[in-house]
């Protein structure tokens, strides 16, 4: 059988350093904010080569923030691809937004960016790209279809490390 995801493999290749960092943790008895919490913002701001990191509970929590951040109120819209997690969706939800869905691409399951276009309106605040399955949506080419106003968040949480061009997935929206 070949797995779709297989998280047991790469807990076995890393078990050790795995239960070594909970141990740490654990030992520490510091288990919010910490100083491994902030390690790892800094090792991921350098990573993906922004200026800021900021470590939170989940993606969806990350979605929630960065949308009450643009000050996204109730009857906004936000434009999502129609092949997403269901915390995408939620997130825009629990702002009080509406989701406008767009189709995807068939070769890589990424939001098509023309539907994009077809798609926005006076109400359209954002949009959220979701790179999905290692692959990245072209931010640049989807920046050329929106205004100023409508700002992009990127949705990450299956795409650490991969690039579009030069730039890493999380590091432009």
């Amino acid at each position: 059988m070949i797995y779709f995801a297989n998280p047991r493999s790469e807990y076995i290749f890393l078990k050790k350093k795995i239960l070594k960092a909970i141990k740490k943790t654990l030992n520490s008895n510091n288990y919010v904010l910490g100083n491994e919490v902030l390690k790892f913002e800094n090792e991921f701001k350098k990573y993906i080569g922004t200026k800021y990191a900021i470590g939170v509970s989940s993606g969806t929590d990350a979605l929630i923030l960065s949308l009450k951040t643009l000050n996204i109120k109730k009857g906004d819209e936000i434009i999502a691809p129609s092949h997403t997690a269901y915390a995408t969706i939620a997130s825009i939800v629990e702002v009080g937004a509406i989701p406008v869905f767009v189709d995807v691409n068939y070769d890589d399951f990424l939001m098509k960016i023309e539907d994009v276009k077809k798609k926005i309106t006076k109400k359209t605040k954002a949009v959220i790209a979701v790179h999905l399955y290692g692959n990245s949506v072209d931010i640049k080419s989807l920046r050329k279809v929106l205004n100023s106003k409508i700002k992009i968040v990127e949705d990450c949480s299956q795409s650490h490390g991969s690039v579009c061009g030069n730039i890493k997935s999380g590091s432009i929206g």
